[in-house]
């Protein structure tokens, strides 16, 4: 799904409902539950919100956990 930045830059984000994995730290898993928007409407930079299976994932990731960058995740298939 292609949507625009408020940059103007098109990016490819995973629908939500997507089921993800974490690259970096490949034991949390979670599904995408919303994504994120910029003030002007457009997709934000941190496009995803996350829900992780393991509670442990603020202590892994820190307090901005659900809110991976899109480079950080991948689909489970």
């Amino acid at each position: 799904m292609i949507k625009e930045t408020s940059t103007g830059e098109k990016i490819d984000v995973l629908p939500v409902g997507t089921r993800v994995r974490h690259k970096t730290h490949p034991e949390l898993t979670g599904k995408i539950v919303a994504h994120e928007y910029h003030e002007s409407g457009k997709i934000s930079s941190l496009p995803y919100k996350v829900y992780w299976d393991q509670r442990s994932a603020v202590n892994i990731l820190g307090w901005f956990f659900i809110y991976p960058s899109m480079d950080s995740v991948e689909e489970i298939k």
